[in-house]
């Protein structure tokens, strides 16, 4: 699915079609029940019902209170401070869907741990469109021989809120026509933690040697004499997708008197285990 069908602003006056997709996403996206009704005998409805909610004074509530007369609010310490649609309006920013570059950085300059987990996007050129794709291979290349990243400012859709990213190439294979895009934090969304330093070492030279020994002696490393590595699958899947999925389909395909397994079956525990 395409997450941005814009373009990528190197400057106000210079830009290039792009188009972003989903490279790697962390959340499982499991499907969200509906509601049916057991006692539905209309099978061409499939027993779908409806919810209206219904609003109650907490003073009174026997009390039920109209629709129209419900409004919002926002907490503010132990105060509730009401806001009408307009208000709403108000507090949101106005945004174009695009991809804005704020500056260039030396790629050192952006430590693995400040990208933020989550999503991680592709940009890449629309099919067909010439032009764009030589241009984001040029913008590209240029990243990539200077060993630069952009920082960006992404905006998926029109009015949504802008987050903060950093575009970069794959510096491991250069025939990659694509640039990856990574979430940054806010300033307010870091966590500048204070910690005792650790205390300094006493340890001998023959000390450090064992303790050096000891670290060698676990090394997963392949190629070692007589020893394998523990846990090297291919691949890993989420035990949580899998066996939604699994129990998913017993269901739909036994019928409501199909028992689910209480815990997750050993096939789909199997790429978690280590290899003895």
């Amino acid at each position: 699915t395409t997450k941005v069908n814009g373009a990528l602003y190197i400057t106000p006056s210079l830009k290039i079609d792009v188009k972003t997709y989903a490279k790697v996403q962390v959340e499982a996206n499991l499907p969200t029940a509906s509601k049916l009704s057991r006692f539905a005998t209309d099978e061409s409805s499939m027993g779908k019902v409806e919810s209206t909610p219904v609003f109650k004074c907490v003073d009174n509530p026997d009390e039920e209170v109209p629709r129209e007369h419900v409004g919002d609010s926002f907490p503010y310490g132990g105060t509730l401070v009401p806001v009408n649609s307009d208000d709403k309006k108000k507090l949101k920013m106005e945004t174009e869907a695009g991809i804005h570059v704020l500056g260039f950085y030396s790629h050192t300059e952006i430590p693995p741990q400040v990208v933020l987990a989550g999503t991680v996007d592709v940009v890449v050129p629309p099919r067909g469109n010439h032009r764009a794709q030589q241009a984001l291979r040029a913008f590209q290349t240029a990243l990539r021989n200077r060993k630069y990243v952009a920082m960006v400012r992404y905006v998926k859709k029109k009015d949504n809120d802008p987050v903060l990213g950093v575009l970069k190439p794959s510096f491991a294979d250069p025939e990659d026509n694509f640039l990856y895009l990574c979430t940054l934090p806010f300033e307010q969304d870091v966590r500048r933690f204070k910690f005792d330093p650790l205390p300094a070492s006493s340890l001998t030279p023959e000390e450090k040697a064992a303790a050096l020994g000891i670290v060698d002696a676990l090394s997963l490393e392949q190629g070692r004499p007589g020893r394998s590595v523990p846990h090297a699958p291919e691949h890993v899947y989420n035990p949580v997708t899998e066996h939604f999925r699994s129990c998913l389909a017993e269901r739909a395909l036994l019928g409501r008197d199909c028992e689910l397994p209480d815990k997750m079956p050993p096939r789909l525990a199997e790429a978690y285990r280590a290899n003895k």
